[in-house]
């Protein structure tokens, strides 16, 4: 199957954009604040040259939990629009320091998430070459 970054995984409105195979907040936007509150910032990206984004933009609204921000809502906008608001709540200390949600929902899907597990990621996660993320670039674990 073609990876269409706006088509929904398995007919749901989530986008595979935001896979984290796909998506990457970090080197996808540059970002400016547009509330500078300290327990709870409102930033907005907007699309660097160069990158795979389908989204022009996105709005982030963060919310502190000890010494760690979470992305609370994010807010994309794309051509035609096919924007979306992606919300996460219900979050939990999984491990000191990291947390998680207990739902993310896009439109109409929620996913709810009963327990979270985290271990040492395999190298080409880590990598900001996102040609090696394309359909035939992907890593079968």
């Amino acid at each position: 199957m073609n990876y269409v970054p706006l088509d929904g995984i398995l007919g749901s409105d989530y986008p595979y954009y935001l896979l984290p195979l796909a998506s990457d907040l970090m080197y996808d936007f540059s970002y400016t604040y547009v509330k500078e509150d300290p327990t709870a910032p409102v930033i907005i990206g907007l699309k660097r040259e160069g990158s795979r984004s389908p989204y022009s933009q996105v709005e982030l609204q963060l919310h502190k939990r000890g010494e760690t921000y979470t992305v609370e809502k994010a807010v994309y906008e794309a051509p035609y629009n096919k924007g979306f608001t992606f919300i996460l709540k219900d979050f939990e200390e999984f491990m000191k320091g990291y947390w998680a949600p207990g739902k993310v929902a896009v439109k109409e899907t929620i996913f709810t998430f009963d327990m979270w597990k985290a271990w040492e990621p395999l190298e080409w996660l880590l990598s900001t070459d996102h040609s090696r993320f394309d359909v035939q670039g992907i890593p079968q674990l």
